[in-house]
């Protein structure tokens, strides 16, 4: 089954993104340029332009800096910064698994600019040390994780009726909203609830991962609306143990479509409601072999509120498949090199997916079921079809918080022309208590057991794992600057 509609979409939908970006920057230029002839300015505007013009700067580089200034303005306005935050997390763990004690110390540190509706910018990193592995097939070390994030919550720009009256007839247009994130990770160690395709031993990666909404529309509340052509994009790279040459996996995924309904909820809500009409999910990998995946989702529905907004329903019915052709296209970019075609090389296989669920609750308290069905592949290039269903909880008031799991499923691992049938089954549970101020007193705990009566007696997928450990951890806003 070929991918190559599936991935003209693709590269048209980014290809309309950078004619967006081009546009919205072109229609900054132009009100920076009405600002100049004496319209009425704000405060950063007419701050930008006294600088400038006392540096007697060309009318172009006049209209790019004010173009910039109104752009930083409206991103400003539009989730309006609340603080900045420099935070600092220590923590000691010891405890064992099925196989030997083992003992931990991690340290993080992050800073963020917090907004109204998501942070702004956010960065950090973390290194964990640790005497014995996660799972057998692990061994101890040092560990090192790191990322950024940023999001454009309101887009580029953002035209309204003026004025713009909640439940009145006013309209608003919103262009580009975006949310990106990169992250990298030196010898990690997998949790073991991670998906069966993932291999129990510790990997390196470096990735981003960047989300935009083409165009939104809504009338009378900016809350909910209609979106035309959303996406989000990542390419990650993936080394079993330490980077190098050998074993190394390199992926790109899509999710994206055309048409979508949705309604935005307060960030306490589980999640926002998102309809989406006829969307796919592309995931191209490059390694010893390649594999081209894919899923097609006639409607796709997340958040649906069940009567109440503490009460919602994801639900999706969509088709799967292995064999197919992801192409990567570079866009206008010369420089880049042609387009990158993906050809499948793993079995062909053609099946149904979904991910569909319940939850009850908010952040601080909820309570869910769900079920998935999805293939993936692994550095074995290995393709793996699971079904898993979950059982989870979460609390997070007062001086106790966690979150914990049970899950059972089944799975199909493709070995080369052979398929090898999998059952599984296992949870984890993460307590935390303060004890006082910035201290926490903590629990971790995972079990997994898989079985399969065709595997091999070494196989790393098959086994028993049990991981628990007790911890103690000091977590302290190291600085903390409030924003007018």
């Amino acid at each position: 089954m070929k991918l190559a509609n599936a991935a003209s979409n693709w590269s048209a939908a980014r290809l309309l993104a950078v004619s967006l970006v081009a546009w919205s920057a072109s229609a900054a230029a132009d009100s920076s340029r009405r600002a100049r002839d004496g319209a009425e300015r704000s405060a950063l505007l007419r701050l930008a332009q006294d600088l400038i013009w006392k540096a007697s700067a060309p009318d172009e580089t006049i209209d790019e800096a004010l173009a910039a200034a109104q752009l930083v303005e409206q991103i400003l306005r539009a989730n309006k910064p609340s603080r900045v935050e420099l935070t600092a997390t220590g923590l000691l763990g010891a405890g064992a698994t099925n196989d030997a004690a083992v003992g931990e110390i991690t340290a993080l540190t992050s800073i963020a600019l917090r907004g109204e509706r998501c942070d702004l910018a956010e960065v950090g990193v973390a290194v964990r040390g640790n005497g014995s592995g996660i799972t057998r097939a692990s061994t101890g070390g040092l560990e090192l994780r790191g990322w950024g994030s940023a999001c454009l919550a309101n887009g580029l720009i953002t035209t309204r009726t003026e004025p713009f009256v909640e439940g009145g007839e006013g309209f608003r247009l919103t262009i580009l909203p975006m949310r990106a994130k990169i992250e990298g990770a030196f010898n990690a160690a997998p949790s073991l609830t991670a998906a069966r395709a993932h291999r129990p031993s510790r990997y390196s990666e470096t990735g981003y991962e960047f989300s935009m909404d083409g165009l939104r529309f809504s009338r009378g509340d900016a809350a909910k609306g209609v979106e035309f052509v959303f996406a989000t994009i990542g390419e990650r790279t993936q080394w079993d143990g330490l980077p190098s040459e050998a074993r190394a996996l390199y992926e790109v995924t899509a999710d994206f479509g055309f048409f979508r309904l949705y309604r935005d909820r307060p960030r306490t809500a589980m999640a926002d409601r998102e309809f989406d009409i006829l969307a796919f999910n592309l995931h191209g990998t490059r390694g010893s072999k390649d594999a081209a995946l894919g899923e097609v989702f006639p409607l796709r529905m997340t958040g649906v509120a069940l009567g109440s907004d503490r009460l919602l329903l994801d639900a999706s019915l969509g088709i799967a498949f292995s064999g197919g052709t992801i192409t990567v296209s570079s866009g206008n970019d010369e420089s880049a090199g042609p387009d990158e075609v993906i050809v499948s090389e793993l079995p062909d296989v053609t099946t149904w997916s979904t991910r569909s669920g319940v939850s009850f609750g908010d952040r601080a308290q909820a309570l869910g079921i769900a079920f998935v069905r999805s293939m993936a592949t692994n550095t074995d290039l290995q393709l793996v079809l699971e079904n898993r269903a979950t059982l989870w909880g979460q609390h997070a008031q007062g001086r106790f918080s966690g979150r914990g799991e049970v899950f059972a499923g089944t799975a199909r691992r493709y070995v080369d022309d052979l398929a090898r049938d999998e059952r599984f089954g296992g949870g984890y549970l993460t307590v935390d208590y303060n004890a006082r101020d910035a201290l926490w007193l903590g629990l971790r705990a995972e079990a997994l057991h898989a079985r399969s009566n065709h595997a091999p007696a070494d196989d790393p997928f098959i086994g028993t794992s049990v991981s628990i450990m007790a911890t103690l951890s000091l977590s302290h806003d190291v600085w903390t600057w409030p924003l007018p």
